[in-house]
């Protein structure tokens, strides 16, 4: 069956100049390739299937049956040349082992062992080849990786810290239950908001969906709850005037990676948000650690293809009473984990005294900028934001 595939996608000539060469005729099948060389070598175009088969017949009516089967053959020009591909680079390696077996026995040279073994490069698509040499053009270089610019924090701290959120961005937030994670989110989200004319989809899977949805709606204003409610068709009003219905929240019993995959592809959001992203379904593992290494490696390939993608996640017992959290301190803290990420903070808080209110921020994490990263600030409950003391 491949081979039929492999004679109909080959009447493309751009298939045929390319892989012809490496493709050994099968005895059954001899007749086929007789017409199908005679073709592309008198008409310098792509030839009809409707040619080929009249031509077939012509040289042998017994074709006919392979004839009908190859015409049913219909998966597309890409997978096609994979299939190609494939079949291509498995001859080559056929007959380099030939070749070197030739070589061992003294009927062959190593010249000719090389120029066997050259032969794959010529197969290759040019992209393929060259996809991972750079031109050291660095200032275009500079522009890629500066961190000015992007998404802004609304934490100052977090801006010297990180720099802007761009494409290809990922990283996680951790902290202990009731220790300010919703209202980290909460607050930085609603900033975002005010900077995107793409969506901002927040896939939300823990409890009081309709709580953490009135935290950023609270946050965006910077109000009491009490004055909210007080003025809440105004400030409806004016949020969906500014945000233009940039805000896609999701309030799911569980995240799905095929949900996500989805809503991601039809709106090219502006940012991401996965709270809780040890929890999203859709993939497989035999061990804990090797399954959530799949999503955090699978949040890093979304991030390089639409956005900068914050995720959310637990801390595990030894973060009570703690103000500045460490590796060890992250919910099943698999290396697969933090190997992902481009930065992972951690969100510490002590049951001191008078100290209720103060957050202690530490980047366990940060590719962007090397050094200890710790900070020190205010969490205001009543207004949903983080500030600065």
């Amino acid at each position: 069956m491949i081979e039929l595939i492999i004679i109909k996608y080959l009447l493309y000539k751009s298939f045929y100049n390319k892989y012809r060469k490496y493709i050994i005729n099968n005895k059954q099948h001899n007749v086929l390739y007789k017409v199908l060389d005679e073709l592309h070598s008198s008409l310098d175009r792509d030839i009809t299937f409707t040619e080929f088969q009249l031509s077939c017949l012509n040289q042998d009516i017994d074709t006919q049956e392979l004839l009908l089967t190859i015409a049913e053959q219909d998966i597309g020009d890409a997978v096609a040349e994979s299939i190609i591909e494939k079949y291509c680079v498995k001859q080559w390696a056929h007959n380099l082992a030939l070749k070197s077996i030739a070589v061992s026995e003294g009927t062959d040279t190593v010249d000719a062992l090389h120029e066997e073994y050259n032969k794959l490069q010529t197969m290759m698509p040019t992209s393929e080849v060259n996809s991972e040499l750079m031109i050291n053009n660095y200032t275009d270089i500079y522009k890629k990786v500066d961190r000015t610019g992007g998404l802004q924090w609304r934490l100052p701290w977090l801006n010297e810290s990180i720099g802007g959120l761009h494409k290809g961005d990922f990283g996680f937030v951790f902290a202990r239950t009731n220790a300010g994670k919703s209202t980290f989110i909460a607050s930085e989200i609603s900033n975002i908001l005010k900077q995107i004319d793409r969506p901002l989809c927040f896939f939300f899977n823990e409890e009081a969906g309709d709580r953490m949805n009135w935290r950023i709606f609270q946050a965006y204003f910077g109000a009491t709850e009490d004055r909210l409610k007080d003025n809440i068709d105004k400030c409806q009003e004016i949020f969906d005037n500014e945000t233009k219905g940039m805000l896609h929240f999701y309030n799911m019993t569980f995240i799905s990676k095929s949900k996500v995959e989805q809503e991601c592809k039809a709106l090219n959001p502006a940012y991401i948000v996965i709270d809780n992203i040890d929890k999203v379904h859709g993939f497989k593992g035999d061990r804990e650690d090797i399954k959530l290494g799949s999503i955090y490696t699978w949040a890093r390939e979304i991030a390089k293809t639409y956005c900068p993608v914050m995720a959310v996640c637990q801390a595990g017992a030894t973060a009570d009473n703690k103000k500045w959290l460490q590796h060890t301190d992250i919910m099943s803290a698999h290396t697969s984990k933090s190997s992902e990420a481009d930065f992972i903070l951690g969100i510490g808080a002590t049951n001191d005294i008078g100290g209720d209110d103060v957050r202690y921020l530490r980047l366990l994490k940060n590719k962007f900028r090397p050094g200890e990263h710790r900070h020190e600030c205010r969490i205001d409950a009543l207004t949903a934001r983080y500030k600065e003391i």
